[in-house]
């Protein structure tokens, strides 16, 4: 009798594997896991049909059930156990990697709008730092030329369009 229970329990086992293994195959892109999804599905159902055999023999052998029997029936039940460890464990690890893999695409997507933000930033300075090195690069000029601009008359516009273009960047760097 512990021998019929014993394969009934690793055919009721066999089966939890399967719905175990099709849970998973619904919650990982099909593409990563569903063709071996499939080939262990296949062989839990042969594996399956093994047992449903092996019971039918004990029914039909019922009282004279020997070690032999009894082994095999051990062997059957702790390879159901076996198969469905496994199947668990690898379902949590497949479920935490598809978490975290959801994590780090959320991340990238962050990442990549912040490398834009900081790309359009630097563009903005890069042309402030040119306009800056322009405006200091007229200022020496209007230094060393400010004896023969003043005999000309002209110092005072250069000097009032030197002022205009700082006020100007002083005003876009506040903004």
């Amino acid at each position: 009798m512990i021998n019929i229970a014993l394969v009934v329990g690793g055919a009721v086992l066999l089966g939890y594997a399967v719905i175990v293994c099709l849970s998973l195959d619904k919650k990982i892109e099909r593409n990563i896991i569903g063709p071996a999804c499939y080939i262990v599905i296949g062989l839990i159902c042969f594996f399956l049909a093994g047992y449903i055999f092996f019971f039918v023999r004990l029914l039909e052998l019922y009282p004279l059930h020997t070690a032999n029997e009894l082994l095999i029936s051990l062997v059957f039940f702790f390879g159901a156990v076996f198969v469905v460890v496994i199947l668990n464990v690898n379902k949590k690890l497949l479920l935490s990697i598809n978490e975290k893999n959801t994590r780090l695409e959320d991340a990238n997507k962050q990442l990549t709008i912040k490398t834009k933000e900081a790309e359009s930033s630097r563009e903005k300075y890069r042309e402030k730092s040119e306009e800056l090195e322009r405006t200091l690069e007229d200022y020496y000029t209007a230094r060393v030329d400010a004896a023969e601009q003043v005999a000309k008359g002209t110092f005072g516009q250069i000097s009032e369009k030197l002022r205009e273009r700082l006020d100007k960047l002083k005003r876009e760097s506040a903004s």
